[in-house]
């Protein structure tokens, strides 16, 4: 039975509760989105911790406090199950630009440290950290993968931060026995996933792609986050990461996203455009628009992360070729 802490109590936290009490109870029935994942059964997942630096939620059982401003997402399962109060966290950089003016920093978390979540973990007998903070916290999510070396926990991370692609922060994971799977999750329906799926397509039928772009726009608070252009750029370069080696070198590419829409709300709206070449040098353009309530979206792919890394490390052998890009954006193949 793994035991999970949540670190950052937004709208894909709220997303992940809620499945997770919905597969619990039979509402939500899922499906494996990773080959070899049978040996850690959905219902067996439990949360046993969670970090915010939000004082609205700092004390607050998490079934409460995923329904807290500026969360968004739409309220699908019903948590009456009584969750851990939310821990304050450290907040670093994960706090700047535009999110300034939607969270309320607790006053404790400018001085919480990385030993005092890593004791939390401990005293909850944490064994998997998933780490959800803003886009451009790189700062914030190594003070969590420190606390979890430190406490002796496995670490999904489900944000752009370098850690699965850092040569030092695999290794030292490795050195303790524990598992590190990242960066930035995928979503089950995204642009990204579609993206990839159509150049698949166009590659397998030897058609030249010539140029393309990917648009994103939405109205929660990650959208909000991105609009420091400084901080949206690790959601560029990840994102990048899963569709350039689809494409030739040459191929014109400008990706990431685009702008916040405060009336979208957790609503994401995905355009993709395709230009190129086919047979006899035809040339041809496709588009297509997605629209998708962005943090429901996460949650399958959060679960199937912190699956693997159970199966991980309970000595379970997993294709990590194969199951790593289907749950992350960059995933951290030290072979690659």
């Amino acid at each position: 039975m793994p035991n999970i802490a949540i670190a950052g109590v937004g709208n894909c936290s709220s997303a992940l509760v809620q499945a997770l009490h919905g597969v619990a109870n039979g509402t939500i029935e899922h499906t494996d989105l990773a080959p070899g994942l049978e040996s850690v059964p959905v219902r067996d997942i439990r949360i046993t911790a969670a970090f915010d630096v939000d004082a609205r939620k700092i004390g607050v059982p998490l079934e409460k406090a995923i329904l807290v401003e500026p969360n968004c997402t739409t309220h699908y399962v019903d948590v009456p199950t009584e969750l851990p109060p939310v821990t304050v966290g450290p907040l670093a950089d994960g706090v700047s630009g535009p999110l300034a003016g939607v969270v309320q920093v607790h006053d404790l978390a400018h001085r919480a440290t990385a030993s005092d979540v890593a004791a939390e973990l401990r005293n909850s007998a944490t064994e998997i950290l998933v780490i959800y903070l803003p886009t451009g916290a790189q700062n914030a999510a190594e003070l969590y993968a420190e606390a979890a070396v430190e406490a002796g926990c496995s670490l999904v991370n489900c944000t752009p931060a370098r850690l699965g692609r850092s040569s030092t922060w695999r290794e030292r994971f490795e050195r303790n026995g524990l598992t590190l799977l990242g960066d930035d999750m995928k979503s089950h329906i995204g642009s990204t996933t579609v993206h990839q799926a159509l150049l698949g397509a166009l590659h397998q039928q030897g058609v030249t792609v010539s140029s393309t772009y990917q648009l994103n726009i939405g109205g929660n608070t990650d959208f909000l986050n991105l609009r420091d252009t400084g901080r949206s750029a690790a959601k560029r370069v990840t994102k990048a990461t899963a569709l350039r080696e689809l494409v030739s070198p040459e191929t014109a590419m400008d990706l990431g996203p685009s702008d916040h829409i405060a009336q979208l709300r957790d609503r994401k709206v995905g355009y993709i455009r395709i230009e190129g070449r086919g047979y006899m040098g035809m040339p041809f353009s496709m588009e297509v628009r997605l629209e998708v309530e962005d943090s429901p979206n996460s949650a399958a792919i959060a679960i199937d992360a912190v699956r693997a890394a159970s199966s991980l490390q309970a000595g379970v052998k997993l294709d990590l070729p194969l199951v790593l890009p289907a749950l992350f954006k960059a995933p951290g193949l030290p072979d690659r």
